[in-house]
């Protein structure tokens, strides 16, 4: 779970849970300004996703629904330390779900090589894209995926955020991704032994829910 402060305090000292490696948030700032209202801790009024429009990117488009190779190329670059993402969770997660998500493909010979899913929500007073998720083995497909997500951002959108798997850092950084100072936590409970606080775990924003749902909808 992604505890609090406070809750945090009840996981670990009372419950027995273990901390794993903390995550730190990767951000691919908009605007100059986006940095300077962040940095005296003004409120971003605007942003979000733009109208749905013909993909500007050759070799990306737009996915409607995933299919069994978007669940094939998931397995073929899981680790152990990963929640499922084939083709059923992902369209359960981001194409049945009532919250707007914009999913993207990056295809080589009309074969699918890497596939990104970003969201919009604002969080303690920023306007913020983040990406749900990215599965692309290559670096050129990641890089085209990233700026692919960035251009799906309105003006008046503050940045587009990340969580940064060890081996993509080239990738994002290449898209204009930069680390910040905030972590996310994460913390564990062993059911059978193991949880191993050093091991490479995997995690993307879409693991938990990001922002406030809309009155009425579900959330995952």
């Amino acid at each position: 779970t992604f505890p609090n402060a406070v809750s945090h305090r009840i996981f670990v000292r009372d419950l027995g849970w273990q901390d794993l490696p903390g995550r730190r948030v990767w951000a691919r700032p908009l605007s100059t300004g986006a940095v300077v209202r962040y940095a005296v801790r003004r409120e971003s009024s605007g942003g979000g996703l733009c109208a749905p429009s013909p993909d500007p990117r050759a070799g990306v488009k737009t996915i409607d629904r995933f299919g069994p190779d978007a669940g094939a190329l998931w397995r073929s670059t899981a680790t152990a330390n990963q929640f499922v993402r084939d083709e059923s969770f992902l369209n359960w997660r981001y194409v049945d779900s009532p919250r707007d998500y914009r999913r993207f493909g990056a295809y080589r010979g009309g074969e699918l090589r890497g596939f990104a899913v970003v969201g919009h929500a604002v969080k303690h007073g920023v306007s913020s894209g983040f990406l749900a998720d990215l599965v692309a083995p290559e670096e050129t497909e990641r890089v085209a995926l990233l700026r692919r997500c960035v251009a799906e951002l309105a003006p008046g959108t503050d940045a587009l955020i990340a969580l940064v798997p060890h081996g993509h850092r080239r990738a994002f950084l290449r898209a204009g991704f930069l680390p910040t100072h905030k972590r996310i936590r994460f913390v564990g409970k062993s059911l059978d032994g193991r949880v191993v606080p050093g091991a490479n775990w995997h995690f993307t924003l879409g693991d938990f829910d990001w922002g406030k749902p809309a009155p009425g909808a579900w959330v995952t």
